[in-house]
């Protein structure tokens, strides 16, 4: 013990390894905080996510056919408010528009009294950004169609795939996993934005942390070589076994611990700047891949720590 405690004093008081967590801690910093879609530079995203935040916690609970229809009610009335609708003249500039804009070709063969159905191309900018608030919420809706639909590709893809008794074992297996799903699983909604900031991060903390690890023991054994030292260590009375088991440990000690701090910080700056609520709500792929397990975002956090995270790192 008094081995392992010598060691692990001596690798926390090499500044080699305080200079490199010190690196990698402002790098976590900066990914988690300053790139992709949730960067707080992004003057769109931080001017709405309190906002945004608000307005779907309201919503937070279980997705059921009642709360399905009480969404759609709600987004009907926002498509169909004259209020949200734009003028004369300008439904005359977006029939134009779908007229020649190539990316509208599809409605080529639509009358202009067809067109101005389709309410969704004439709303006002208000009224789009209302609509807009529960596009999350239309995802959500349609959570258990796309497990079907995503059910239904996956295995005819199986029996196209691998002809025969494999693919049909296959095809019975996703089948039934997904039928569970469907069947079994109780989705909630509610405003996650926290833990997908914690799940995104951990993806990169092999690496982010692994560089610390990587850097912070790599004199663990070469030190006693730079100092000549070695020769006198390997033929003391531990010098061959318990020194060499002690900084063994201490190296997996030290490198437990620095993963334990990025994970602590990751989970500081994602519930400090976008809260810590949504440990109920569902976690998915995406608002078109469906994946068939039962978890929700805290379920899936220790996933993401033990498998992706401390095991990579």
């Amino acid at each position: 013990m008094d081995i392992l405690k010598n060691e692990f004093k001596k690798i926390w008081r090499s500044p080699l390894l305080l200079t490199a967590l010190a690196a990698t801690v402002l790098i976590a910093v900066v990914l988690q905080l300053f790139t992709g879609n949730r960067s707080v530079l992004n003057s769109r995203f931080t001017e709405t996510i309190y906002g945004t935040k608000a307005f779907r916690q309201q919503f937070a609970g279980p997705i059921t056919e009642q709360w399905i229809l009480e969404r759609e009610a709600e987004m009907d009335a926002i498509l169909h408010d004259p209020d949200n609708k734009v003028g004369p003249e300008k439904q005359k500039e977006i029939l134009e528009e779908l007229r020649t804009q190539p990316r509208f070709e599809g409605y080529s063969g639509y009358s202009d009294a067809e067109l101005l159905e389709i309410d969704v191309f004439f709303m006002s900018a208000e009224g789009r950004e209302l609509y807009n608030q529960y596009e999350d919420i239309a995802a959500a809706s349609d959570l258990m169609k796309r497990a079907a639909e995503t059910r239904d590709a996956m295995v005819k893809e199986y029996l196209e795939k691998k002809p025969g008794v494999q693919g049909v074992r296959f095809g019975e297996k996703i089948r039934a996993m997904y039928d569970s799903y469907i069947r079994e699983f109780q989705p909630h909604y509610g405003w996650h934005i926290g833990y997908d900031s914690i799940h995104d991060v951990m993806k990169s903390f092999p690496c982010l942390a692994g560089i610390g690890i990587l850097i912070g023991l790599s004199p663990l054994f070469s030190q006693e070589y730079s100092r000549k030292t070695a020769g006198l260590l390997l033929t003391s009375r531990y010098g061959r076994r318990r020194l060499a088991w002690g900084k063994i440990c201490a190296g997996f000690l030290t490198a437990g611990l620095i993963w334990a701090l990025f994970a602590a910080l990751s989970v500081a700056l994602a519930f400090f700047v976008y809260g810590p609520e949504g440990g109920k709500a569902f976690w998915q792929g995406g608002f078109f891949v469906t994946l068939p397990y039962q978890m929700n975002s805290w379920a899936l956090s220790p996933v993401w720590w033990g498998q992706c995270s401390l095991l990579g790192s």
